[in-house]
């Protein structure tokens, strides 16, 4: 009797000890299907052809209606669905299904018009320790050298698809003079411009004109090399862009 006792502690405990990672597996294959769902959905656009637009949009609202646009990186073949709501803590925490995962979802920001027109649109996504959040990689845009082989990606909303020229990428504070996220006005974006490409790592040629907005990606920098570090930090990585509309 007090083996098969000691034999079902054993077996609780192994079963126990499968759960974390069962849990880890599912979550892990969720989002690599949500990843391939995405990425088969952009492959289908081409960007002088509204029909196809259309198409994906459908396709992607047919899952969730809060997608207001997709980021594609076309060098690396990375492409992000973008993510509004009515506030900006609801998909810190929530994948595509708007059920609860960590690594959340790329997200703008509610104060933004969802078509881009805001004068600097701040985009969200979390970058997680070791690098396999969503914004993970926008550490690699602080180098030069990663920026001169990357230099802009393609923001593709319904009604139309803009090229994202980087114009800035540096590190700072949270909730710095960068962080702007509803400046109202023309002369204040410019003024924001200036200030925003002083601070980059490295000079480009991008301007901006009197017609030109701007896109924002934001994400937790990991700068201390510690977990830590990285939890209680207040580094951000600021990466910024200047939209054209690409014609149709």
């Amino acid at each position: 009797m007090r083996r098969k006792i000691i034999m079902c502690i054993l077996y609780l405990t192994l079963i126990g000890s499968l759960i974390p990672l069962i849990l880890f597996t599912l979550k892990y294959l969720e989002r690599n299907g949500i990843d391939d769902k995405v990425e088969k959905t952009v492959e289908t656009i081409e960007v002088d052809d509204r029909s196809s637009i259309q198409k994906a949009f459908e396709e992607i609202w047919a899952i969730n209606k809060d997608v207001v646009a997709f980021l594609y990186f076309p060098n690396t073949d990375t492409s992000f669905p973008v993510l509004q709501t009515s506030d900006n803590d609801f998909y810190l925490d929530k994948n595509l299904y708007k059920k609860y995962d960590e690594q959340g979802s790329i997200f703008m920001d509610y104060r933004s018009n969802p078509d881009f027109t805001s004068f600097n649109t701040f985009v969200y996504g979390h970058s997680v320790f070791g690098g396999n959040g969503k914004f993970s990689f926008l550490k690699k845009y602080m180098d030069e050298s990663y920026f001169l082989k990357n230099p802009s990606f393609q923001v593709i909303t319904p009604n139309a698809v803009y090229q994202a020229d980087i114009f800035s990428a540096y590190l700072e504070k949270a909730f710095s003079t960068s962080n702007q996220p509803d400046i109202q006005n023309r002369d204040s974006l410019n003024i924001y411009f200036d200030e925003v490409k002083a601070k980059s790592f490295y000079l480009t040629n991008t301007e901006i004109s009197e017609n030109d907005n701007m896109i924002t990606l934001y994400t937790c920098a990991d700068v201390g090399g510690s977990l830590s570090s990285f939890l209680n930090g207040t580094d951000r990585y600021f990466v910024h862009a200047i939209l054209k509309e690409i014609e149709s």
